[in-house]
This record gives C-alpha cells, structure tokens and sequence, in this order.
C-alpha cells in the first residue's frame, strides 16, 4: 500500500486515538483508504520501526477486513439515520414514516368536493335512533371517513354526520366538527 497519503494528525508527537477516529471518519465510504489510515498510524506509533512488506501478512488482513467491517457498519447507521430523523433524510422515501395527514395535503393529489344526495326512509331512521342520555334526544351518527362508492368513485365522509330528533319531533342534521379536518375546512355545520 502507498503511504503517500495524507494523514492529519498532531504535530506535538505521537497521535491519539481521536487523531485515528477522526481520520477514519474522513474516509468512511473507502474501505482502502480507512485501512492506509491504519497502516500511517502504525507507522507513526512505531516511529517506522515496523515495515509490513507483505500483502499477505494476517495483520494485514485483520487491518484490511476491520476497514471494510467499520466502513459497512458506518454506511448502515447513516441509512438508517436518514429513516429515523426527518432532518438527516435525503431521499423522498426517507420521509414518509415521519409525515402526518397534514403532511400529504396537495401532496399528491388535491381532494375533490361534490354535491350529492342521500334518500333513507323516514321510519327505518327514526327506529334505529338512539336515546343520547346527555339529552334525552334520538341520535344517530354517521362516523368520519365513512365512504360511499359511487361508480366506482369512492366519496368519504371529513366529519361525522350527526342526526338528532329534537323534542318538537323534527330532525336535525348537522356536522360534527370537534375534530377538524385538514382535507376539508367547513364554513358551515350545518348539512343541507
């Protein structure tokens, strides 16, 4: 191996292990190179008193596979790295574990909103109504992302579909909106 390259180390004599680390470092994606960093190291430690002449030498491969070992490992933790915190990704993919709902509105496609009509039968809704005990009012709830298929379009529901008989025997048909949803902003709670 060449030993013309260019080490930095510290000019008050022999280097530290830091010196070795921070060295290693430099060249974390070059097996080659983290191991003429090693073979430098020896030599500075020993003043050149060791030669390794021989490529074949054990201490040689244990240098050169140890190179590879930390240049994978180094390769594999900044990988993973990238998955695991959103400010070190670098590719789209890298992204995705760390986006929220809000993160993929007009992301890929912008939701659509259309106007529709619903036809249930007065009886069969009024018998499946359920007494609420916070005020004694027939209740039923449509619950949030509810979809209908509609030719094969699927249509969901953003907020639930709340529908109460009040006292006075009239139906009351609004939309929950306790929890707001960032696909859709409401002007309205009300369902016409």
């Amino acid at each position: 191996m060449s030993s013309s390259l260019s080490i930095q180390s510290v000019p008050s004599g022999s280097p530290t292990i830091n010196d070795l680390i921070q060295n290693i470092l430099l060249y974390q994606y070059n097996p080659a190179l983290i191991a003429q960093v090693n073979f430098n190291y020896l030599a500075e430690v020993t003043g050149s008193a060791v030669t390794i002449v021989d490529p074949s030498n054990p201490y040689v491969h244990a240098i050169e596979t140890g190179a590879v070992n930390v240049a994978a490992f180094l390769q594999k933790v900044l990988a993973l790295n990238r998955k695991q915190y959103p400010v070190a990704a670098q590719l789209m993919s890298e992204l995705y574990t760390h986006m929220s709902d809000v993160d993929y509105v007009n992301r890929f496609a912008t939701p659509a909103v259309t106007t529709w009509s619903m036809i249930v039968d007065e009886t069969e809704l009024l018998a499946r109504l359920v007494t609420d005990p916070a005020t004694g009012l027939g209740k039923l709830v449509i619950p949030r992302n509810t979809y209908f298929v509609v030719g094969g379009v699927q249509f969901s529901l953003q907020y639930p579909v709340v529908i109460e008989q009040m006292a006075h025997r009239e139906l009351s048909i609004t939309y929950d909106t306790t929890t707001v949803s960032p696909l859709q902003t409401l002007s309205t709670n009300l369902v016409t």
